[in-house]
């Protein structure tokens, strides 16, 4: 199966807490957000500096998955560890659902993200063209938000942090944009094939 969407998951906890809510994702919530039918995958990313410190991607088989009854199901009946987890956290989380409208390049298992937020969107720009635009980025997809027609997320995924400032100067500007950049913390998290 192949993805066509992606549920972004951008949370805070204080630093203190940072051990257990690692703990916490790596050996339980990220296990059963994976088992829940349509879900795909799940990677995690850190910035130390950024509003929202640690960004999860959900990709997932198309856009209906976060509405489904696996998924709702999940968030209604949280684990007594993820109650936990939700007072731990210094401000509310921020979850979004996108559907896929661009994607070139391949980077399984990517060391760092170039997360571009905008209501600009990619516009008519190739794919291949955004990608190869970067040096290093090995991976390029753009996302339009279920929800918003006007809002974007595009992912620029590249094997190394380092990469990351390089390419991010060359972007050229657009209006209303918020980009960030994490690297890849903990273990990918892939539904295990039938």
């Amino acid at each position: 199966m192949r993805a066509h969407a992606m549920i972004a998951v951008w949370m805070n906890v204080a630093n203190e807490h940072d051990r257990e809510f690692n703990d916490w994702y790596e050996t339980e919530h990220l296990a059963e957000v994976v088992a829940i039918d349509g879900i795909l995958s799940a990677r995690r990313y850190y910035n130390p500096v950024g509003e929202f410190r640690y960004l999860v991607l959900y990709e997932a088989i198309d856009e209906s998955i976060e509405l489904g009854a696996g998924f709702q199901a999940m968030l209604s009946k949280p684990t007594p560890w993820t109650l936990r987890i939700r007072k731990l956290c210094d401000k509310p989380s921020k979850r979004s659902n996108f559907r896929l409208r661009h994607d070139t390049g391949n980077a399984a298992g990517t060391g760092a993200l170039l997360a571009i937020h905008s209501t600009d969107g990619p516009g008519t720009a190739a794919p291949q063209s955004c990608r190869d635009a970067l040096d290093g980025c090995l991976r390029y997809r753009a996302f339009e938000d279920v929800t918003r027609p006007d809002a974007w997320l595009e992912l620029y995924e590249f094997e190394k942090l380092a990469s990351v400032p390089v390419a991010r100067a060359m972007l050229p500007g657009r209006k209303d944009t918020h980009a960030e950049t994490y690297q890849g913390i903990g273990t990918p998290k892939l539904r295990a094939s039938a």
